[in-house]
């Protein structure tokens, strides 16, 4: 899965800096105009060590995307919510006051720095789960659609939508 409908959201918005993790940099890369990843798939051979080491550390200790943000103006943080190691961070964010979420579906998340800059898109949250189980109801692919719902029902596990989840992974048993 790729994160193409945050990738089409981020176009509508300020050109910001942006904390992402290596799957959502490596298809906006193709995607997304005037994008600089943070870090993306040439790490070997773009990033200095220091940096796919801070990338890391990061992820493991989300805590430390605070004093990140503060150093490289970042305001917005986009992920593929899916790695494991993306799912402490998306979690910490979502349960940070410094930041609010402002985008999710089956495949990514995008939060924005409280008081960074003005939305100028109209993406309602209360809206995106209608919005994600209407596409994926339209995956021609059983398997695709199977593996965007559990991906769906991850997220919402996070966000400690229970039951939600919980009907997601029933329906998901069920076929």
């Amino acid at each position: 899965y790729y994160p193409e409908h945050a990738v089409e959201f981020l176009k509508s918005q300020k050109k910001v800096t942006v904390f992402s993790n290596v799957e959502f940099s490596n298809y906006a890369l193709f995607h997304l105009p005037g994008f600089k990843p943070y870090i993306d798939g040439r790490f070997a051979e773009v990033y200095k060590i220091e940096q796919f080491q801070r990338y890391m550390d990061i992820l493991a200790h989300p805590f430390l995307i605070e004093q990140e943000a503060k150093d490289k103006n970042i305001s917005l943080v986009a992920l593929q919510h899916h790695p494991a190691i993306a799912k402490k961070l998306v979690q910490y964010l979502f349960e940070n006051k410094n930041w609010n979420l402002i985008f999710y579906d089956e495949t990514a998340v995008v939060f924005k720095k409280k008081n960074s800059f003005e939305l100028s898109s109209g993406f309602h949250l209360d809206n995106a789960y209608d919005i994600a189980i209407e596409r994926i109801l339209k995956t021609r692919n059983h398997e695709d659609s199977l593996r965007a719902r559990v991906h769906l029902g991850d997220v919402l596990l996070l966000f400690g939508r229970h039951l939600l989840s919980k009907q997601l992974f029933e329906t998901v048993l069920k076929e």
